[in-house]
Protein backbone atom coordinates (compact mmCIF):
# COMPACT_ATOMS: atom_id res chain seq x y z
CA UNK A 1 0.00 0.00 0.00
CA UNK A 2 2.78 2.44 0.96
CA UNK A 3 4.55 1.72 -2.32
CA UNK A 4 1.41 2.46 -4.32
CA UNK A 5 0.92 5.74 -2.43
CA UNK A 6 4.56 6.74 -3.05
CA UNK A 7 4.31 5.90 -6.76
CA UNK A 8 1.03 7.82 -7.03
CA UNK A 9 2.55 10.86 -5.30
CA UNK A 10 5.58 10.73 -7.61
CA UNK A 11 3.39 10.38 -10.69
CA UNK A 12 1.20 13.30 -9.65
CA UNK A 13 4.28 15.43 -9.00
CA UNK A 14 5.55 14.57 -12.48
CA UNK A 15 2.19 15.38 -14.04
CA UNK A 16 1.42 11.87 -15.24
CA UNK A 17 -1.78 9.86 -15.08
CA UNK A 18 -1.86 6.90 -12.70
CA UNK A 19 -4.02 3.86 -13.31
CA UNK A 20 -4.12 1.22 -10.58
CA UNK A 21 -4.78 -2.37 -11.65
CA UNK A 22 -6.31 -4.84 -9.16
CA UNK A 23 -3.75 -6.98 -7.36
CA UNK A 24 -5.34 -10.23 -8.62
CA UNK A 25 -4.94 -9.30 -12.30
CA UNK A 26 -1.97 -11.15 -13.84
CA UNK A 27 0.61 -9.12 -15.76
CA UNK A 28 1.12 -10.03 -19.39
CA UNK A 29 4.12 -9.32 -21.60
CA UNK A 30 2.10 -6.63 -23.39
CA UNK A 31 1.29 -4.77 -20.15
CA UNK A 32 4.95 -5.03 -19.05
CA UNK A 33 6.07 -3.47 -22.33
CA UNK A 34 3.51 -0.67 -21.88
CA UNK A 35 4.84 0.13 -18.40
CA UNK A 36 8.46 0.15 -19.54
CA UNK A 37 7.91 2.34 -22.62
CA UNK A 38 9.88 5.55 -22.04
CA UNK A 39 8.10 8.92 -21.94
CA UNK A 40 4.69 7.33 -21.56
CA UNK A 41 2.02 9.52 -19.94
CA UNK A 42 0.29 6.65 -18.08
CA UNK A 43 1.80 4.66 -15.20
CA UNK A 44 0.15 1.32 -14.45
CA UNK A 45 0.45 0.14 -10.85
CA UNK A 46 -0.13 -3.60 -10.54
CA UNK A 47 0.11 -5.01 -7.01
CA UNK A 48 0.32 -8.59 -8.26
CA UNK A 49 3.85 -8.14 -9.55
CA UNK A 50 5.76 -5.04 -8.44
CA UNK A 51 8.33 -3.62 -10.82
CA UNK A 52 11.97 -2.74 -10.18
CA UNK A 53 12.81 -1.30 -6.78
CA UNK A 54 15.46 1.34 -6.17
CA UNK A 55 18.28 -0.46 -4.39
CA UNK A 56 19.93 2.38 -2.54
CA UNK A 57 19.51 5.25 -0.19
CA UNK A 58 19.02 8.82 -1.28
CA UNK A 59 18.14 12.23 0.09
CA UNK A 60 17.03 15.63 -1.17
CA UNK A 61 18.38 19.04 -0.26
CA UNK A 62 16.48 22.12 -1.26
CA UNK A 63 13.28 24.03 -1.17
CA UNK A 64 13.62 24.86 2.48
CA UNK A 65 17.17 25.83 3.24
CA UNK A 66 17.74 23.25 6.01
CA UNK A 67 21.03 22.06 4.47
CA UNK A 68 22.24 25.64 4.67
CA UNK A 69 22.36 25.28 8.46
CA UNK A 70 25.21 22.73 8.21
CA UNK A 71 27.69 25.44 7.22
CA UNK A 72 27.15 27.20 10.57
CA UNK A 73 27.93 24.17 12.76
CA UNK A 74 31.34 24.04 14.44
CA UNK A 75 33.82 22.33 12.07
CA UNK A 76 34.16 19.11 14.10
CA UNK A 77 30.41 18.53 14.50
CA UNK A 78 29.75 19.51 10.86
CA UNK A 79 32.36 16.98 9.67
CA UNK A 80 30.76 14.25 11.79
CA UNK A 81 27.30 14.97 10.37
CA UNK A 82 28.61 14.99 6.79
CA UNK A 83 30.51 11.75 7.42
CA UNK A 84 27.35 10.10 8.76
CA UNK A 85 25.46 11.22 5.68
CA UNK A 86 27.92 10.45 2.89
CA UNK A 87 30.73 8.05 3.87
CA UNK A 88 30.21 4.62 2.29
CA UNK A 89 29.50 1.78 4.75
CA UNK A 90 29.04 4.26 7.61
CA UNK A 91 25.91 5.94 8.93
CA UNK A 92 23.31 6.65 6.26
CA UNK A 93 25.78 5.94 3.40
CA UNK A 94 23.72 8.02 0.98
CA UNK A 95 24.21 6.87 -2.61
CA UNK A 96 22.17 9.61 -4.26
CA UNK A 97 21.64 13.29 -3.49
CA UNK A 98 19.14 15.53 -5.25
CA UNK A 99 20.04 19.21 -4.99
CA UNK A 100 18.05 22.35 -5.60
CA UNK A 101 18.98 24.37 -8.68
CA UNK A 102 18.53 27.75 -7.09
CA UNK A 103 16.75 30.49 -8.94
CA UNK A 104 17.10 33.29 -6.43
CA UNK A 105 13.40 33.31 -5.60
CA UNK A 106 11.71 32.42 -2.35
CA UNK A 107 10.64 28.76 -2.35
CA UNK A 108 8.86 27.19 0.61
CA UNK A 109 11.04 27.99 3.65
CA UNK A 110 14.11 29.54 2.07
CA UNK A 111 15.86 30.80 -0.98
CA UNK A 112 18.84 29.33 -2.80
CA UNK A 113 20.67 31.98 -4.82
CA UNK A 114 20.88 31.53 -8.56
CA UNK A 115 24.27 30.58 -9.98
CA UNK A 116 23.48 32.97 -12.85
CA UNK A 117 21.31 35.82 -11.52
CA UNK A 118 21.93 37.82 -14.70
CA UNK A 119 22.65 36.32 -18.11
CA UNK A 120 26.37 35.65 -18.44
CA UNK A 121 27.23 36.32 -14.77
CA UNK A 122 27.99 32.74 -13.70
CA UNK A 123 29.02 32.03 -10.08
CA UNK A 124 28.99 28.33 -9.17
CA UNK A 125 30.10 29.26 -5.64
CA UNK A 126 26.78 30.94 -4.90
CA UNK A 127 24.62 29.36 -2.25
CA UNK A 128 25.00 26.18 -0.24
CA UNK A 129 23.98 23.44 -2.69
CA UNK A 130 27.30 23.35 -4.55
CA UNK A 131 29.09 23.39 -1.19
CA UNK A 132 27.02 20.39 -0.08
CA UNK A 133 27.70 18.61 -3.40
CA UNK A 134 31.46 19.10 -2.91
CA UNK A 135 31.22 17.75 0.65
CA UNK A 136 29.30 14.68 -0.55
CA UNK A 137 31.74 14.00 -3.40
CA UNK A 138 34.76 14.38 -1.10
CA UNK A 139 33.37 11.62 1.11
CA UNK A 140 31.90 9.43 -1.63
CA UNK A 141 33.14 10.04 -5.19
CA UNK A 142 30.62 7.45 -6.46
CA UNK A 143 27.56 9.33 -5.15
CA UNK A 144 25.01 10.25 -7.82
CA UNK A 145 24.05 13.93 -7.86
CA UNK A 146 20.86 15.25 -9.43
CA UNK A 147 19.50 18.76 -9.79
CA UNK A 148 15.89 19.88 -9.46
CA UNK A 149 14.77 23.39 -10.32
CA UNK A 150 12.62 25.18 -7.73
CA UNK A 151 12.69 28.68 -9.17
CA UNK A 152 14.39 30.48 -12.04
CA UNK A 153 15.90 33.95 -12.29
CA UNK A 154 13.73 36.57 -13.98
CA UNK A 155 15.92 36.83 -17.09
CA UNK A 156 14.97 33.32 -18.29
CA UNK A 157 11.24 34.04 -18.51
CA UNK A 158 9.56 34.26 -21.91
CA UNK A 159 7.83 37.39 -23.25
CA UNK A 160 4.68 36.57 -21.25
CA UNK A 161 6.49 36.06 -17.90
CA UNK A 162 6.35 32.27 -18.11
CA UNK A 163 9.03 29.66 -17.84
CA UNK A 164 9.93 26.91 -20.31
CA UNK A 165 11.75 29.31 -22.59
CA UNK A 166 14.93 28.74 -24.62
CA UNK A 167 16.74 30.94 -22.10
CA UNK A 168 15.62 28.67 -19.27
CA UNK A 169 16.88 25.58 -21.10
CA UNK A 170 20.25 27.27 -21.51
CA UNK A 171 20.25 28.24 -17.84
CA UNK A 172 19.54 24.69 -16.70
Amino acid sequence: MATAVAITAMAVALGTTVTAAPAARPRTEASTAAVLTPYRATVIVNGARPGPVFQGIGAISGGGGNSRLLIDYPARERAHILDYLFLPHFGASLQMLKLEIGGGGFSTDGSEPSVEPAKGQLDCGAGYEFWLARQALARNPAIKLYGLQWRAPAWVRDGHGGLRSRAELGYL
